[in-house]
């Protein structure tokens, strides 16, 4: 369990703080990576209608494989203003309303300050920060009253690491 251990501690953390059940939830989780797929699976477990995105196509291919039955699983890049709103207009289609949404995706590249690039700067912000921004902006008409949006951070908001300045910006 070590490697989705931080799915188990991020659900146990999600019910503590919002003091609620997830079964019956309707509960996506934005981003397919060792935590998302532990948190999906957990949530599902507890009896949460679970959505999971992902933008890479063997991510969802294993998303498909290894959720349990009923977790519905949606392509969605966190870089596209457009994905955000196609998710939004799928789950209002699909659901009455939003319970928990979890903000995952995310990324970090390694490497030397002075070898980023505009390019690899443009990839951080626009999955890091424009993804999560307008992914809200998207399904925040869809959150059903006391509903919950958390934000998947890290610590290098508070503290840099070495080689890994455009993600700790």
């Amino acid at each position: 369990d070590n490697r989705y251990g931080t799915g188990q501690s991020t659900i146990d953390a999600i019910v503590r703080c919002t003091n609620r059940l997830l079964a019956g939830a309707c509960f996506v989780v934005c981003g397919y990576g060792w935590c998302g797929r532990g948190l999906a699976a957990r949530a599902a477990g507890m009896g949460a209608r679970v959505i999971v995105t992902g933008r890479a196509p063997a991510s969802l291919a294993d998303a498909r494989e290894t959720l349990p039955s009923g977790v519905r699983v949606v392509a969605s890049d966190a870089r596209s203003v457009e994905d955000a709103a196609r998710l939004a207009e799928d789950i209002g289609t699909n659901e009455d309303a939003l319970d928990i949404v979890f903000l995952n995706a995310g990324i970090a590249g390694i490497g030397p300050f002075d070898a980023v690039t505009e390019q690899t700067y443009a990839d951080h912000m626009d999955t890091n920060v424009k993804g999560v921004f307008f992914t809200i902006q998207k399904v925040l008409p869809l959150l059903r009253p006391g509903a919950s949006i958390i934000v998947n951070t890290s610590v290098a908001g508070q503290k840099a690491a070495p080689f890994m300045s455009v993600y700790s910006a």
